[in-house]
Formats: C-alpha cells, sequence, structure tokens
C-alpha cells in the first residue's frame, strides 16, 4: 500500500489535527493487524526533527505505535532561517534493503523525497 498524505486533507479535517490522527490511525491499525507493507509518505507539516516538542511527538506516535519507521532524516525545507524536516516517508517494511533520501533542488520550497526498495537476486 502506497498512501500519500497531502494538503487536501485539509478539506475534510480542517484545522482539527486531532480528528485527522485518530482516523489515520485506525488505517495503520487495520493494515498492522492485517500484516500488509505499507509506505505512506507526505507533507506533513510537522518538524520530526523537532521531537522534544510535544504536539509533534504525539502525532508523530501514530506511526511508532504501528511499528512504522521514517526513513528521511534530514531536513526537506531549508530556508534562510529554519531547516525542517516536514516530508517524509514511513514504512512498516523493514526486511531488505531500502535507499532513501532526498533531492536537493531549487524547483520548490520542498525538497523532494524517494524510497527504492533492494531485493537481493
Amino acid at each position: 500500500m502506497y498512501p500519500l498524505i497531502d494538503r487536501r486533507t485539509r478539506v475534510t479535517y480542517g484545522n482539527d489535527l486531532n480528528l485527522f490522527i485518530n482516523d489515520f490511525e485506525s488505517c495503520l491499525v487495520k493494515i498492522s493487524d492485517e500484516n500488509k507493507q505499507c509506505y505512506v509518505s507526505g507533507d506533513f507539516n510537522l518538524d520530526i526533527l523537532q521531537h522534544t516538542t510535544t504536539n509533534t511527538l504525539g502525532n508523530f506516535n501514530v506511526f511508532y505505535n504501528n511499528n512504522m519507521y521514517p526513513l528521511i532524516d534530514r531536513p526537506t525545507r531549508i530556508t534562510p532561517t529554519t531547516a525542517t524536516l516536514i516530508d517524509n516517508i514511513f514504512t512498516n517494511v523493514l526486511i531488505h534493503k531500502i535507499n532513501s533520501g532526498i533531492f536537493v533542488s531549487d524547483l520548490t520550497d520542498h525538497f523532494p523525497t524517494y524510497q527504492m526498495n533492494i531485493y537481493a537476486t
């Protein structure tokens, strides 16, 4: 499964992040219960580098509680005064090598992220 999270979720949830997190967690629990492999990528607008901030940590716990781990560990949006990691890819696939990272580009204000599974031949 490859769900994509983007700004369109705000149409449904408005500014109620907790409502979104609760619905999203229900999906992750079902995926986990059915032992399905999953990648979730998106512009979460929550800075994972601010892991000490209660709001950010609590919102990302929905992933960790469902055995989903981030593949990106570098800032994806850099300005002259900030560096944030708000775009990420989370997965529960840990059985083979995954190559992931960011493309540094000035095409947008966010760096694109990628992931590739590397299977043994």
